[in-house]
């Protein structure tokens, strides 16, 4: 899957078993670090991510999809903002083929939730990017971001993407809809992670007695692990995605367990400390 000049917008190889992942990024955007962190008083949040701002303010985040590649299928895990999104996404087609990957040749894309970061680059031009691929997600997403009722609640820099993405799925027949912890290829697993938005999901990538989880939106960067209670702007459920945060937490500390951030970089482990959790060194 990997070639020896994958480039700059491709992760190395990671394995899980049988299963082979690779991260292929769609780019990246800045954002104001209080609409990561939003319940956090200015002078901490200055404190706590001091050397990390670029030199607008911003926190740049990564838009991490990863392409697995497992026996029989090849996976993507979200398709990033896509370019009408930001003129720093929509990277995602030049980070597939640098490794070789054409959009023919996606057998799967799972989707962990609709906001516009994940979604928005499964369309473009107007045209779906993977037409012959099945696209998996949450019913409990599926039915929050086809509501007229719920976007009708929803600023348009959210229901405008899912307007534009969801529909077109729909209309060609491309969308699977799941329940509970459902296996939608093997090895791969998609896991409610709910809060952050309705349906909210991670991926399990569990296979030959190992495991990684894909993290979405359920952690946001080293602040996330070290401050689990801090909330983001997007965050539709905040007091619910922070008892996810800290279930999956607890469950990496307890398994040694392998956490992958789309919004940061790096296969991570947890460490339990005196008044919380923080990225094993």
């Amino acid at each position: 899957m990997a070639g020896d000049h994958a480039g700059e917008n491709v992760s190395p190889e990671f394995t899980v078993g049988q299963v082979v992942g690779q991260v292929v990024t769609d780019g990246g955007f800045g954002y104001a670090p209080d609409f990561l962190y939003a319940n956090v008083p200015e002078s901490q949040l200055r404190q706590e991510l001091a050397g990390r701002l670029t030199e607008d303010g911003k926190l740049w985040t990564p838009y991490d999809c990863v392409l697995l590649q497992t026996p029989t299928q090849t996976v993507l895990v979200d398709a990033g903002g896509g370019s009408a999104w930001s003129s720093s996404t929509g990277l995602l087609l030049s980070s597939l083929a640098a490794v070789g990957v054409r959009p023919s040749d996606i057998d799967l894309v799972v989707v962990t939730h609709a906001h516009v970061d994940h979604i928005g680059g499964l369309v473009e031009d107007g045209a779906l990017v993977f037409p012959a691929a099945r696209h998996v997600m949450s019913r409990v997403e599926w039915s929050a971001w086809t509501s007229e009722e719920v976007l009708s609640r929803l600023p348009d820099v959210l229901t405008v993407p899912a307007r534009r993405v969801l529909p077109k799925l729909e209309a060609a027949g491309l969308i699977d809809l799941v329940e509970g912890d459902a296996a939608v290829a093997p090895g791969v697993y998609l896991v409610p992670a709910h809060g952050h938005t309705p349906g909210h999901s991670v991926v399990a990538v569990r296979s030959a007695g190992e495991e990684l989880v894909l993290l979405s939106d359920s952690l946001f960067g080293e602040a996330s692990v070290a401050h689990p209670e801090w909330s983001a702007v997007p965050d539709m459920d905040p007091d619910e995605t922070v008892v996810t945060r800290r279930r999956i937490l607890d469950r990496a500390v307890a398994d040694s367990m392998r956490l992958l951030g789309y919004h940061f970089k790096g296969i991570h482990r947890v460490e339990r400390t005196t008044d919380g959790y923080r990225l094993a060194r």
